[in-house]
């Protein structure tokens, strides 16, 4: 399956589960890697294209000390109160997907 794909049928679950969310408008994309805001911002695109204009975006900032070890994290967007989704590209050990929750 490709990206596309992959999030179309996640934008088609969350237009069919509205009710999940207090406020359609509540919503942030949030990418837990600086190098993937583009990933995030094509997903907040197409919700926006489906009803969800109000979807904001964020992302997380790492700094790394050592290669293996997160040493700093910045989030740039507001996330408080928000129901947040985090887009990523591969999830091995989902250690950024974690560290930015």
């Amino acid at each position: 399956m490709c990206i596309r794909d992959s999030n179309m049928l996640l934008v088609d679950y969350l237009m069919k589960n509205k009710e999940l969310f207090d406020d359609l408008n509540d919503i942030v994309v949030v990418s837990p890697k600086a190098n993937d805001v583009a990933r995030a911002k094509k997903f907040r695109n197409l919700l926006a294209a489906k009803g969800f204009e109000g979807a904001g975006l964020a992302m997380v900032i790492k700094q790394r000390q050592v290669k293996s070890q997160v040493g700093r994290m910045d989030l740039v967007g507001t996330v408080e109160g928000k129901d947040c989704i985090i887009i990523d590209d591969i999830i091995d050990a989902a250690v950024c997907s974690c560290l930015s929750c």
